[in-house]
């Protein structure tokens, strides 16, 4: 497994932020792709094949996974907000899914909505994308549904991540 998260602006709910990443990245649909590829490939090793329930517990402390998780930190410098609409809901979905079965893997399952944890979690688990952390609770409103005002509007009208929101509510 890595090392733990270094301390810093990110830390700790931040799950690519075990390096800083150095160099240049690939294009971001086609990085995202690979990277949810991989953690499919980890979490398919996990299942069991009977039931089809995964083990998230123990895809987490799998050698693979902690390759995994410094992967991860190419997203911080993948450009995807010169990507157009298709593509950035591509890439939106993508992290969407890959995000939430990380964090599973990594910080434990969350599953009963009744359960407090549930709202911490989708509020402060997230990415660092493009050089902003990004928190699956503003992926899924602020990105995915444009920031609509239902069921509430989760950045500020002068904040930069508006640049990410110009895709109708579905």
């Amino acid at each position: 497994a890595a090392d733990p998260p270094p301390a810093g602006r990110f830390a700790p709910n931040t799950l690519n932020h075990w390096r800083e990443w150095e160099g240049e990245a690939e294009a971001a649909v086609p990085c995202v792709t690979r990277l949810r590829r991989h953690l499919s490939a980890i979490i398919a090793a996990h299942t069991d094949p009977t039931t089809g329930l995964v083990d998230y517990r123990h895809a987490g402390q799998s050698e693979d996974f902690g390759r995994f998780r410094v992967d991860t930190s190419e997203l911080q410098v993948v450009d995807y907000l010169s990507l157009g609409t298709a593509e950035r809901t591509c890439f939106c979905i993508e992290l969407y899914n890959m995000m939430i079965q990380h964090a599973y893997s990594q910080l434990g399952v969350v599953s009963d909505i009744a359960d407090p944890r549930r709202e911490r979690f989708f509020g402060n688990v997230g990415y660092v994308v493009q050089g902003q952390k990004i928190t699956l609770r503003e992926l899924e409103h602020g990105v995915l549904r444009a920031n609509a005002p239902r069921p509430g509007r989760h950045w500020p009208d002068d904040d930069p991540r508006h640049a990410r929101t110009e895709l109708p509510d579905p």
